[in-house]
């Protein structure tokens, strides 16, 4: 038997129910804007029908409905898309931070300019061209000064490079550091919401925010590091490098800041881009100095050459030949770059000396970092070598002024093969020929990353898209079901009134009659 109440009950149901709903759109639309929101819908469904009473059989003529009720208020979210997201989010870090190294590298480069390395070394051998024209002692003194003056600025613009690149690389050592302490923060905030997310859900609720932080949170790490996402009992399980980070009983294992295991994400493109792009640069970069210094190189003679004591000169054929031999002009020789070439000339300076090494090291072997000039030529440019040749005047060797033999194979060496072997292999090529390779390697690993996260950014920005298609709120269509919702709600407290009216005819109005 149905209570005299029924109707009332039933209009209390709609209300209620209509009320919850319009409460969760107006969430909605507060969170329209909130990152990492996810939509939230009520569900709902009929209550258990009843049989309605009759009087002339056991079963009634047939059921009526008892109204409405919420079983639950669910968020609407896609876990594939989640996945895929996150996948490519890995890649665009990854890439995003390989460009922006290499962007700061090719800046440090700075080619081509007119103060690069290209055009100071350049300048270099203009001024031995120079040096080798001169024909007076005090335009040779002049034209060393000059040689003095484009020696240091090589100097420098090695040093400089190999300084800002080891700042570099100390500011990504300093980044790794920090995105590390961001991603261990951010799973101790997903280890501390798993332990609230299971108290409640234990309890029979769904935490929607709650799941919606979390969510948040991955997403955010996912962009930092490839993270995988394992749920059991509305717990996450995260592997970060294939290494458990947050296992099934909630414990977390932080990122080593010095040594992080991980194969995608910002932090891999950094050190990518610390152990591979910067520090072959740094090498190559070193290589190229030591080659100028002292690197083995082929010299045709550009005048007879009496070797001085103490000297010995290697043939082409690798024959040693020692002090007092006469070597003809055009023999070839190997010697050890723009050092090993100075060794072989005599000075200015009387009683006859022969030339000192052209580069130094400030300490250790020649590096970009540390390569300077002789400080012995700085101070005294006669301490520049440009002749071969020598002479006797009865009493001392002389220098024989005038002859810029050796000025002239110095202009030659920008000419000469030199060979290179680095990382990537052995290369018979010049100074200058082999530094347009190394801007050009550069260059070409920059723009491949810029494609490369490009590439990523799309695919991320359609997954993300379609993410928010499924996840997001769409303010029209919350409107829409506010309005419906509200004439349910209405009609809702209409029928309860037409109900409370009917029952007011009952109770307050029947058995008046006769009085």
């Amino acid at each position: 038997m149905r209570s005299t109440f029924f109707g009332l009950e039933i209009a209390k149901r709609s209300l209620f129910t209509e009320q919850a709903a319009l409460n969760t759109t107006g969430h909605n639309i507060a969170n329209s804007n909130t990152p990492g929101y996810s939509r939230q819908v009520v569900n709902r469904v009929q209550t258990p029908s009843m049989e309605y009473p009759h009087l002339n059989k056991p079963a009634g003529p047939g059921q009526v409905g008892t109204g409405v009720e919420i079983t639950q208020i669910y968020r609407v979210r896609e876990q594939f898309l989640d996945s895929q997201y996150r996948n490519e989010s890995k890649t665009y870090g990854e890439w995003t931070s390989r460009s922006d190294i290499l962007g700061k590298v090719e800046a440090i480069i700075n080619e081509p300019s007119s103060s690069g390395i290209r055009t100071v070394i350049n300048e270099l051998w203009t001024s031995f061209q120079d040096l080798s024209k001169t024909s007076t002692p005090d335009a040779a003194i002049a034209a060393r000064k000059i040689v003095a003056q484009r020696a240091v600025a090589v100097a420098e613009a090695f040093n400089h490079q190999s300084q800002q690149l080891n700042e570099l690389d100390a500011d990504i050592t300093e980044s790794i550091q920090i995105k590390v302490k961001t991603v261990n923060a951010k799973l101790e905030e997903i280890q501390s919401i798993n332990v609230r997310i299971k108290e409640l859900s234990v309890l029979g609720d769904i935490p929607n925010d709650l799941l919606d932080q979390r969510d948040l949170l991955v997403d955010q790490i996912s962009r930092l590091v490839d993270v995988k996402v394992t749920e059991a009992n509305s717990m996450y399980s995260l592997t970060i490098g294939g290494n458990v980070v947050i296992d099934a009983n909630n414990a977390v294992t932080t990122l080593s800041e010095t040594n992080p295991v991980v194969t995608g994400g910002e932090i891999k493109g950094l050190i990518d881009a610390k152990n591979i792009d910067v520090a072959n640069y740094k090498n190559q970069l070193d290589l190229l100095a030591q080659t100028l210094a002292t690197g083995e190189v082929k010299m045709k003679l550009e005048n007879d050459y009496t070797i001085p004591n103490g000297v010995s000169v290697r043939g082409a054929d690798g024959t040693v030949y020692n002090a007092g031999i006469v070597l003809p002009k055009g023999t070839e020789i190997l010697v050890n770059g723009l050092n090993g070439l100075h060794e072989l000339g005599y000075t200015m300076n009387s009683p006859l000396e022969t030339g000192q090494a052209f580069f130094v090291s400030t300490g250790g072997s020649i590096t970009a970092g540390s390569i300077r000039l002789n400080p012995d030529m700085l101070t005294n440019p006669a301490n520049i070598a440009s002749s071969m040749s020598m002479y006797n005047d009865g009493t001392i060797d002389r220098v024989v002024q005038g002859d810029n033999s050796l000025a002239l194979m110095m202009s030659n060496l920008g000419n000469a093969l030199m060979t290179f072997t680095d990382a990537s292999g052995t290369v018979n090529t010049t100074l200058e020929g082999y530094f347009r390779g190394i801007v050009a390697e550069i260059g070409v690993r920059s723009e491949t990353a810029q494609s490369n996260q490009y590439n990523a950014y799309v695919i991320a920005s359609q997954i993300d898209s379609r993410r928010m298609s499924v996840s997001g709120v769409s303010l029209d269509e919350e409107m829409a079901n506010m309005m419906m919702f509200q004439k349910a709600y209405a009609a809702a407290a209409r029928a309860l009134t037409t109900m409370d009216e009917a029952l007011d005819v009952v109770i307050n109005r029947m058995g008046l009659v006769g009085r």
